[in-house]
């Protein structure tokens, strides 16, 4: 009976663990990211709509030099160690940097470290005119493309050249009470600027907001002005995130990995000792919790046959 309860714990010890490595990165999948400007956020704050219109890559900071995309945005960062450096190297190769910020204040630290000069007022931009959903999403201009902030702000000083503004309608709500007052700045404003750094140009916008998910759609035209004919690459990594994000990214990422065509036949080649070899275990758990459930019958009922049992199980697993 000792041996019996033995091997029967053990068997679900062993079907536990098999389960836990099994559901948990699926659990992982199902729920949704929930975080700002996560490619994996299909939620209204998330970038997931962006990633897939614009076909855009995602690479760490150590792959920015060399991002398979021409154009590498940078959305409201809050760690740049290491970060400036590559892009450096990737604007002297003549690629283009595209940085969404407005408060956070990491962006416009990126731009200055990168020997650009931009400073951004510290009350957010609205238009009690011009505006999509509220004053808070004010209109903004890049030439005839017309595009939404979403509380968004302007820049007060810059260096390079002005390429997108707001309407003359538009004022900063320094104090945040939705209405304009005096002594608060108002008229036209700079909303982003771009400048030549080495062979390449840095692009800088005062919302981080403008390519989530709840923006892409009215925005598209917009960010395609931003983004020009050449490819997306945006950079990870560089917002602090939570155990769950992290861990469900680098489950995405094995999956996209996996499924691109050449690794899947070698994963399904590779797979068959494995799948043969759990089988295998499989029925050696069960078979070996069945002649021990035996003997603990036996023990029980004297008087039935041992032999009749033995079939009984030979027939039911293969032993």
């Amino acid at each position: 009976m000792k041996m019996s309860l033995f091997t029967s714990v053990g068997k679900w010890i062993i079907i536990a663990v098999a389960a836990a490595v099994l559901i948990t990165p699926i659990i992982a999948v199902i729920a949704p990211s929930t975080e700002d400007f996560n490619v994996h956020n299909r939620g209204w704050n998330g970038l997931s709509k962006l990633m897939e219109e614009f076909n855009a890559t995602i690479v760490g900071v150590e792959g920015v030099d060399r991002a398979p995309g021409r154009v590498i945005l940078i959305v409201s960062p809050q760690v740049i160690e290491g970060l400036v450096g590559k892009l450096r190297k990737a604007l002297e190769g003549g690629a283009t940097v595209l940085i969404l910020e407005d408060f956070d204040e990491g962006g416009f630290r990126v731009a200055r470290e990168l020997g650009v000069r931009v400073e951004a007022y510290p009350g957010p931009l609205l238009d009690p005119v011009f505006y999509y959903k509220d004053y808070f999403m004010p209109r903004v201009k890049m030439g005839n493309i017309t595009g939404y902030f979403n509380y968004g702000t302007a820049l007060s000083s810059y260096e390079g050249s002005c390429i997108a503004w707001s309407s003359h309608m538009s004022f900063i709500d320094l104090n945040l009470n939705g209405i304009p007052d005096p002594g608060e700045p108002s008229g036209e404003f700079c909303v982003a600027v771009e400048a030549r750094v080495g062979r390449g140009r840095l692009v800088v916008v005062a919302d981080s907001s403008v390519a989530i998910n709840s923006m892409v759609e009215v925005n598209r035209d917009f960010i395609k002005g931003l983004v020009g004919k050449e490819g997306l690459t945006l950079v990870s990594g560089l917002r602090f995130e939570s155990l769950h994000s992290r861990f469900r990214g680098s489950v995405l990422g094995l999956l996209d990995l996996t499924f691109k065509p050449p690794i899947v036949y070698i994963v399904a080649l590779s797979s068959i000792p494995f799948i043969a070899l759990a089988g295998r275990l499989l029925v050696t758990v069960r078979a070996g919790g069945v002649r021990d459930d035996v003997r603990f019958i036996i023990s029980r009922h004297p008087g039935w046959s041992v032999e009749k049992l033995r079939r009984l199980w030979g027939d039911l697993y293969g032993r």
